[in-house]
């Protein structure tokens, strides 16, 4: 060829796309020399590891799953933000969608973030201090069921169960931990005092521990998502560490890998129970410090429904 490229082309999962070493006048490899020996057998090699992960996959969809679209995002006050998450979750294609730190939203404001065809839940902080606030917004054809309410020192958590058409609903507990808390004291009806807190608290893991346990069913599969301000870039700090072992004592997996904050922080968290497939997609940007998180789940469909051998989308009922 006028540009000196032999007509047959390799794929390889290195940056190179040629083999390193000379090739034959037919355009493959020359075997006799040791830089090509090793592209072949690696390239070899990665496609019986992809030809086994398809395999893998195709199993998966043949046994029949429900697929959906999630986001995740702290919006560092959703007030003025509104029209933004709108478009961000029709683009997205998402199902639902969590938001940390909307900071106190009027009924109206929350309808302006929420797409035509969307439905939502929102629980504002607790007190009258700014910031903090969780919304789901999700799609109308998701049954919601609110779960527990209970109040917590340390974090703000709504807590729902969906029904998406899977063998189990999924309970879905959206969580705020702010970095820096003032736990209230009471002496008496007119006097208190306040003890502030900073970091990963003891108080903030019994908490947890206690969500943890009361959160695990049989039942339901367990999804829990927000910005916890737990460092897991971090993994060697002792608190991160006590953290990270508590999850995994609950038989949760931990999903987000790369930093969700401009600071290349690792905050924004998603963690489930290993009866969730869940694939983190590419990170998005939103005005705020955060980025916006999407990531998609897959789940066993109803047993009725397992006669149909392709995943079926929460978007579409029927199997596609």
């Amino acid at each position: 060829m006028k540009d000196g490229q032999p007509p047959i082309r390799y794929e390889c999962k290195k940056e190179e796309e040629y083999p390193p070493g000379p090739l034959r006048k037919d355009g493959q490899p020359d075997m006799r020399y040791a830089a090509n020996k090793r592209y072949v057998a690696e390239r070899d090699a990665n496609q019986v590891t992809a030809n086994k992960e398809s395999a893998e996959n195709v199993k998966e969809n043949d046994m029949g799953n429900v697929e959906v679209n999630c986001g995740l995002v702290n919006a560092r006050s959703l007030k003025c933000k509104t029209d933004e998450l709108n478009k961000k979750i029709v683009k997205s294609n998402s199902d639902f969608v969590a938001v940390t730190e909307t900071w106190n939203m009027s009924n109206s404001e929350l309808k302006e973030a929420c797409p035509e065809g969307f439905k939502f839940k929102y629980q504002p902080r607790n007190d009258e201090r700014q910031g903090g606030g969780i919304a789901l917004f999700y799609r109308d054809s998701i049954k919601s069921t609110p779960r527990s309410r209970k109040h917590y020192e340390t974090f703000e958590c709504l807590e729902t169960s969906l029904d998406v058409g899977a063998e189990k609903k999924i309970r879905l507990l959206s969580i705020y931990r702010p970095d820096k808390i003032h736990l209230q004291i009471a002496e008496n009806d007119k006097n208190f005092w306040k003890l502030p807190i900073s970091g990963i608290s003891k108080i903030f893991l019994e908490e947890f521990k206690s969500l943890l346990a009361a959160s695990n069913t049989s039942k339901e599969t367990l999804c829990i998502t927000g910005d916890l301000n737990v460092h897991v870039e971090n993994p060697k700090s002792s608190r991160v560490k006590e953290f990270l072992q508590l999850i995994k004592s609950y038989g949760l997996v931990q999903h987000v890998k790369k930093p969700t904050h401009e600071k290349g922080k690792i905050l924004d968290l998603i963690m489930t129970t290993p009866d969730l497939s869940v694939k983190i997609l590419r990170f998005s940007k939103f005005p705020s410090d955060h980025k916006f998180v999407p990531f998609k789940i897959q789940t066993e469909k109803k047993k009725e429904d397992m006669t149909h051998s392709k995943t079926r989308s929460i978007r579409n009922p029927k199997v596609n």
